[in-house]
């Protein structure tokens, strides 16, 4: 009996082992070794899973959603909540199955009964909607606190938008409050404008204030984390409306704040919440970028690099990437690094660009490196 257990016990840490190694591959990018890892032990529900992320993702095989959702098929039958979640998200979106919202809520209802937050989130968008249920703002409250209780960013703003308003839940401005500034903190920017909203009715300019003028950083991560949202990882999650996100920048924009400017332009240089448009969106980069918005000052050389909004003009591409450089902005840096290098809209200054490559560089953007070297030969030739 006792060599029965220690046999057990050491499958069980041989697999434990393993499956560290394989998610080791796939934390580093290594996809080919994790997927032969993954393929290795392809009867393990967690493995399914991952296989079937791989295939919908495209990392070490071609994409292919059929395949994927078989392997999600495989991963749901297993119990495994993110297989479930992933499953019902290709429901959701018709991604190698036949669009069917039913199923799609059936899965995200598997998965949510087993505290899977993100599936938690989807069921109470679909509540939410009406879609492949009958529309139930109780029940999208309930599922959507549920999810904000584990840490999901979006919905601790929607949870907190239902207790503010009063809406499937009994209003409750603390609660509201409470939730807001949960998700602010996370660097939420709709949470952050709607919390500097609250103070402001309440007159307390200090915190109204300070959310106003949060940093900008965070806005562009989260932008780009949505636009970028990889629906077969296990945060697939219904991509949420920028519609109500840009009327909170347009507020704040209109009372002269420059990050609310900034953001508003990303809107309408991205198309979130707004029809695309350039003009507007070099508008209000412009408006930004007057109170010495870095980031803002950023986009406005991108517009006039690619002659967005605005006429091609490189002297601006240099002016305005000095000024937000200046600001802290590293992608200016490395940019106006570029302008010096080569001579773009300011005169060519080996020395200059090695500045600015090296003060880039020092703040982790990789091919500044690159420029530190080239910038070096051409000073060690006396160009």
């Amino acid at each position: 009996m006792k060599k029965l257990l220690s046999i057990i016990l050491f499958i069980s840490i041989g697999w434990l082992t393993y499956s560290q190694n394989c998610m080791e591959y796939d934390t580093v990018g290594n996809y080919e070794k994790a997927f032969t890892c993954f393929m290795t032990d392809s009867a393990d529900s967690y493995m399914q899973y991952k296989i079937g992320e791989y295939y919908y993702e495209g990392k070490a095989v071609a994409k292919d959603y059929e395949e994927a959702v078989k392997w999600f098929e495989k991963a749901a039958e297993g119990n495994n909540a993110d297989g479930q979640n992933n499953l019902g998200y290709c429901y959701r979106r018709g991604m190698g199955v036949p669009q069917n919202d039913k199923m799609a809520v059936h899965y995200f209802t598997l998965a949510a009964k087993q505290n899977n937050p993100f599936a938690e989130y989807n069921l109470a968008w679909c509540y939410e909607n009406g879609k492949g249920v009958e529309q139930n703002l109780e029940k999208a409250a309930y599922w959507f606190e549920k999810a904000a209780i584990q840490g999901d960013v979006t919905a601790q703003l929607y949870i907190g938008n239902y207790y503010f308003t009063g809406v499937g839940v009994e209003q409750d401005f603390e609660k509201a409050v409470y939730w807001m500034e949960q998700a602010a903190a996370q660097g939420d920017p709709t949470a952050q404008y709607k919390l500097a909203s609250i103070y402001e009715q309440q007159n307390d300019n200090e915190k109204a204030e300070y959310w106003y003028s949060y940093s900008v950083e965070e806005e562009m991560h989260s932008i780009k984390m949505d636009v970028m949202e990889n629906v077969a990882s296990s945060a697939a999650k219904e991509v949420r409306n920028y519609t109500e996100d840009a009327k909170l920048y347009m507020q704040a924009a209109q009372r002269g704040y420059p990050v609310a400017q900034c953001n508003l332009g990303l809107c309408y240089f991205q198309g979130l919440g707004l029809e695309k448009d350039y003009n507007k969106a070099v508008e209000y980069f412009s408006k930004a970028s007057e109170q010495n918005n870095a980031t803002a000052q950023y986009m406005l050389s991108v517009c006039y690099q690619m002659g967005m909004g605005v006429n091609k003009d490189m002297n601006q591409v240099a002016y305005w990437s000095q000024k937000a450089a200046e600001g802290g902005n590293v992608t200016a840096m490395y940019n106006l690094a570029n302008c010096y290098y080569y001579g773009r809209g300011i005169e060519k200054d080996y020395h200059k660009a090695l500045h600015w490559y090296t003060k880039a560089a020092n703040q982790g953007h990789q091919k500044a490196k690159i420029g530190i070297n080239n910038a070096t030969k051409k000073i060690q030739e006396g160009r």
